[in-house]
């Protein structure tokens, strides 16, 4: 029987675990998405993301799913091009209040 000793088995466990974590952003990939919250003032809430959404709409730009979450918004987009426009539309829409 062949064994080698436990340090080995150890050893090699040591290398592919972190190996394996380091690894594991790449197997979900890309995700574009826009990310809209309020500076010192401006509160984001259910006005502001239904804003958001028309001029979206209205300019034809398809979302993945929108959040509303601790004074943050974020929409997801299918691809980069549809978030860079979005990216766009939104600071028009907002202006200077929000990033």
């Amino acid at each position: 029987m062949n064994r080698y000793p436990l340090w080995k088995y150890l050893l090699i466990l040591a290398i592919v675990i972190p190996g394996f974590l380091y690894a594991l952003p790449n197997l979900f990939g890309e995700d574009p998405a826009v990310q809209v919250s309020g500076q010192r003032t401006s509160k984001v809430d259910a006005a502001v993301e239904a804003r958001i959404e028309g001029a979206l709409k209205k300019a034809g730009l398809g979302t993945k799913s929108g959040l509303l979450q601790n004074n943050r918004l974020q929409f997801r987009f299918h691809d980069t091009e549809a978030q860079l426009k979005a990216r766009d539309l939104i600071q028009k829409e907002l202006g200077d209040n929000y990033t």
